[in-house]
């Protein structure tokens, strides 16, 4: 995946081209959220031996958390916008 980023990334320095900008952010977005399941995946190996209350665990946790509440709202948002015909 970090080589799809640098690849977009030396695309989008040579042609300024949005979608290569776009394609690195999702990527990256994308390593980003790879990185926190794998803090968590190995939380979750260690955790009956080990106090896993850490800065990296809570962070994790935390955004893990948040996209969860944003999938909810969107979920709620798109019931009202059948409800009301949107």
């Amino acid at each position: 995946m970090e080589r799809q980023i640098d690849e977009a990334a030396r695309r989008f320095a040579e042609t300024r081209e949005q979608k290569y900008k776009l394609e690195v952010e999702q990527l990256a977005s994308e390593l980003v959220d790879l990185d926190h399941l794998a803090v968590l995946d190995d939380a979750l190996h260690r955790c009956r031996g080990e106090d896993m209350r850490t800065p990296d665990v809570h962070a994790a946790l935390e955004i893990e958390n948040e996209e969860g509440r944003w999938q909810n709202l969107n979920a709620s948002l798109n019931g009202i916008r059948r409800a009301v015909n949107l």
